[in-house]
């Protein structure tokens, strides 16, 4: 067992009296060593000093004992112009006339308590060891995090030149860095423009690596061998078998819209897979909704996604957008046959011909939304001939 060794320095009585005394009273199983050489291995000091002058002989002691962390028990009752000294070297000062009994007491849990934080030390260099290492990871996994989400946003086609006068307006904000939400907006030819929004279902990076490998299949079934564009509905049953195909064990899914618009008729013809149904506001006055008819991509083989034409009507704007705007627009307290968020798009699309720049001015007055957001808002402008009649 181990035995500690306690630096003595008392000349109120002789050395061995009091060291025999300690022991006798001493709290533990194991008593201690005793020594009057600092320059020992020190686990604690007992010093008696009965004058002021008496302290600051011990002072040159004191300050080396606090210099290697020994704690300290002096014995004392006349500081005077130390007290504050003492009190700064966190030593424990009992009165002179202390008995040896109390005074092993707390010699005793002066050492119990060094065992302790000697423990305590551990565990927190531990922990710190550990918080830097962690801080390490983490710092790391960000830097990873941010290059995928740049290579998410590389990876999808945002920007299309108008049209025939049409042209969209887009918003992406992921509700952490990468995102399960893609879109693409692409021109076809010198009339027609595609676009495509999807919702990988989930969060995080296992819905963004889906959301990509989306993206990805997208690029390589727009256009067919002959270089005509692919219809809305053969593009959603070929990104369908593509997720198929790649599931394995774990199955993804994800909602989706694809459509074409000829800007030159300004027809456009959309299919969707369990996605929310588009707000077509017509003009100013009137809206109407373009439902998500087939299932969601990732789930039945062999499966249709019905689609239909509808034709854009002159100042007309169709809103499509992912399923967190439910929560993230629900502020609406005006009672309609629209969705509380669909009535706040709306709302805002009244009075704001960018409706997408206006909901984003909406969205920065809010401290967070729980969920991606993405919305895609095509505008088909008036006519010229509207115009100049």
């Amino acid at each position: 067992m181990y035995r500690p060794t306690i630096y003595i320095k008392n000349q109120s009585t002789t050395p061995l009296q009091l060291e025999m005394d300690i022991v006798r009273c001493w709290a533990g199983t194991t008593p201690p060593k005793f020594t009057n050489n600092i320059a020992n291995h020190l686990d604690a000091a007992f010093l008696h000093a009965a004058t002021v002058e008496e302290l600051l002989d011990l002072l040159p002691t004191l300050l080396q004992l606090h210099s290697e962390k020994i704690p300290v028990l002096l014995l004392c009752d006349n500081q005077e112009h130390l007290v504050e000294l003492t009190n700064e070297l966190d030593i424990i000062v009992a009165s002179a006339s202390t008995d040896v009994a109390t005074s092993s007491g707390i010699l005793y849990g002066m050492l119990q308590r060094e065992d302790e934080l000697s423990v305590l030390r551990s565990k927190v260099g531990l922990i710190s060891t550990m918080s830097t290492t962690l801080q390490d990871d983490i710092d790391q996994i960000n830097i990873d995090l941010n290059s995928a989400a740049m290579l998410q946003q590389e990876f999808m086609s945002c920007h299309c030149e108008p049209v025939h006068s049409m042209y969209f307006n887009t918003l992406w904000r992921p509700t952490g860095v990468v995102s399960g939400d893609m879109y693409d907006i692409t021109k076809l030819d010198d009339d027609h423009i595609s676009f495509f929004i999807s919702d990988a279902i989930g969060h995080g990076m296992p819905a963004a690596m889906l959301a990509m490998a989306i993206s990805k299949a997208l690029a390589g079934c727009r256009i067919d061998a002959e270089g005509n564009y692919t219809s809305p509905s053969k593009v959603l049953s070929t990104l369908n078998q593509a997720i198929l195909d790649r599931n394995g064990n774990n199955a993804r899914f994800a909602t989706a819209m694809y459509g074409v618009i000829d800007c030159k008729t300004r027809a456009l013809t959309i299919a969707g897979a369990g996605h929310p149904a588009a707000l077509w506001m017509k003009g100013s006055c009137e809206t109407e909704m373009l439902e998500s008819e087939g299932p969601l991509l990732g789930i039945f083989k062999d499966t249709d996604f019905p689609e239909h034409t509808v034709k854009i009507g002159s100042d007309d704007r169709v809103i499509f957008y992912s399923d967190g705007f439910e929560d993230a627009l629900d502020t609406c307290n005006i009672k309609s046959g629209l969705p509380a968020h669909l009535q706040a798009m709306y709302n805002i699309g009244c009075v704001n011909n960018n409706i997408v720049k206006a909901i984003e001015n909406v969205l920065d007055t809010k401290t967070c939304h729980h969920d991606d957001l993405t919305m895609l808002c095509l505008h088909a402008p008036p006519h010229v001939a509207n115009i100049a009649a």
